[in-house]
């Protein structure tokens, strides 16, 4: 396959390889928001989200097919397993109640409506 790595992520959408070709032990993947996805926890979508174009580079050895598996969200070394997650959430904000603290809930320049 001639298509740049990528992970598939939990969110619905994926992660693509920076493209440093230098690396010796670790690629880096961006991964972009975008309308529609959403996880409580950015995680792989699964232990084998890695896809595309994937070399082994920089070894005296012959080269061998890397190990494409990932660790699979929640387990030691998943992108989940951290103390800081990352929450997706492209859902647009709705007002789900307004009140009015005044009779006849007319405001003026300067008051302020509180909306739940």
């Amino acid at each position: 396959s001639t298509e740049p790595a990528y992970v598939l992520m939990n969110s619905g959408g994926r992660a693509v390889w920076d493209g440093d070709e230098s690396a010796q032990t670790t690629i880096r993947f961006l991964y972009q928001v975008e309308e529609g996805d959403k996880t409580p926890a950015l995680d792989v979508l699964n232990a084998t989200a890695l896809r595309g174009n994937i070399r082994r580079y920089a070894t005296p050895e012959p080269i061998t097919a890397a190990n494409l598996t990932l660790p699979i969200c929640g387990e030691t070394s998943s992108i989940s397993d951290t103390s800081e997650r990352v929450k997706i959430d492209t859902t647009a904000p709705y007002i789900s109640s307004l009140f009015a603290l005044k009779r006849p809930s007319t405001y003026v320049a300067g008051e302020t409506i509180y909306i739940v």
